[in-house]
C-alpha cells in the first residue's frame, strides 16, 4: 500500500509527535512518581523544563523529526547557560507510530531541521567539535555519523535543501 502524504496526514503526524514528545521520558521531570511526593509547579521549575520544537515531517509522512532543548543545570556547576538541543525521530510503520528515539544528542546542539527530497537524510545546523562557526550537517535515517555538508567563514544563518532526492544540497 502506497502512503501518499496529505496536509491532513502531515498535520496529524506533527500533532501526534507533539503528544508523544510531551509524554516522552526525555521530557519528564526528575520527580518521584508518587502523587503524594509531587509538589505544585512553581516558577523555579521553569529552569528545568525541556522544550520541543523544530518539528518537520519526511516527504512520505512516515518519519517525524524534532528537537528537544534541555537547559543546563547551572546549580550543579554546568559551564555554559545555553541549553543543549538534541534531535529525536519518531517513525510510523504501517500506520503504527513508534517510540521517540534520540538520534543525535552527544555532540553540540542542532537546529533548522529539514529532510532531503528522498526522505533518507535529515539536514541540520550545528556547531560541533572543530567548527569555528555553525555549519550544515546531515545524517542518514539508516544511522551512522553525521556528515558536515557545508561550512563558511561565518555561521550559516539559513539554508534551502532542494528536492533532488539524493541527499545533496543544491542551495544554501
Amino acid at each position: 500500500m502506497l502512503f501518499i502524504p496529505t496536509k491532513r496526514n502531515l498535520l496529524a503526524s506533527a500533532f501526534t509527535a507533539l503528544f508523544a514528545i510531551s509524554a516522552s521520558p526525555a521530557l519528564a521531570h526528575n520527580h518521584s512518581a508518587k502523587s503524594a511526593d509531587k509538589a505544585p509547579f512553581t516558577i523555579d521549575h521553569l529552569a528545568h523544563m525541556a522544550n520541543a520544537g523544530n518539528i518537520t515531517v519526511s516527504p512520505d509522512g512516515s518519519v517525524t523529526a524534532y528537537t528537544v532543548s534541555k537547559p543546563r543545570n547551572l546549580k550543579a556547576g554546568d559551564d555554559n547557560g545555553s541549553p543543549d538541543t538534541h534531535l529525536f525521530v519518531i517513525r510510523t510503520v504501517n500506520g503504527i507510530q513508534g517510540e521517540p528515539v534520540q538520534f543525535i544528542g552527544t555532540q553540540g546542539s542542532v537546529s533548522a531541521l529539514t529532510f532531503s527530497g528522498d526522505g533518507q537524510h535529515i539536514f541540520f545546523k550545528s556547531k560541533r567539535d572543530g567548527d569555528e562557526n555553525t555549519s550544515l550537517y546531515s545524517i542518514a535515517l539508516a544511522g551512522g555519523e553525521a556528515t558536515k555538508r557545508f561550512d563558511y567563514d561565518t555561521s550559516i544563518g539559513d539554508y534551502h535543501n532542494s528536492s533532488i532526492g539524493n541527499g545533496r544540497v543544491k542551495e544554501i
